[in-house]
């Protein structure tokens, strides 16, 4: 794994420095603040998944660009992917986990397949 060796600069969106510029405790402040707020969505909100299932997203997401609009249809993706077209037990377990899955959980279950397997 790198490591950052040093503080990293960036560039933030025009969105991003407006939240940044407007809080009084500064940058870092802010930038921790998120963090801490959105790993604590990830842990909180995100789908428990089987490591058969958590396989089967990996191969469905696999050179997949994960942008919002796929983390909104994630359920789409998996009924056309052709483990779910073969009636596989695993596929049709994973759907209908987001089938009635949150954006907010989607996108948990997204981020936290980082750490799983």
């Amino acid at each position: 794994m790198k490591q950052i060796s040093r503080n990293p600069s960036f560039t933030p969106s025009p969105q991003l420095r407006k939240d940044l510029n407007s809080d009084s405790k500064g940058v870092t402040y802010r930038l921790n603040q998120i963090w801490d707020r959105y790993e604590y969505i990830i842990r909180t909100q995100s789908l428990e998944l089987s490591a058969d299932e958590i396989q089967l997203l990996k191969s469905i997401l696999n050179g997949t660009f994960i942008d919002p609009v796929l983390i909104d249809n994630l359920y789409s993706e998996i009924i056309d992917s052709e483990e779910y077209l073969a009636g596989d037990k695993t596929a049709k377990s994973l759907a209908d986990k987001f089938k009635s899955a949150s954006y907010v959980q989607s996108l948990a279950t997204i981020e936290r397949m980082k750490n799983w397997l």
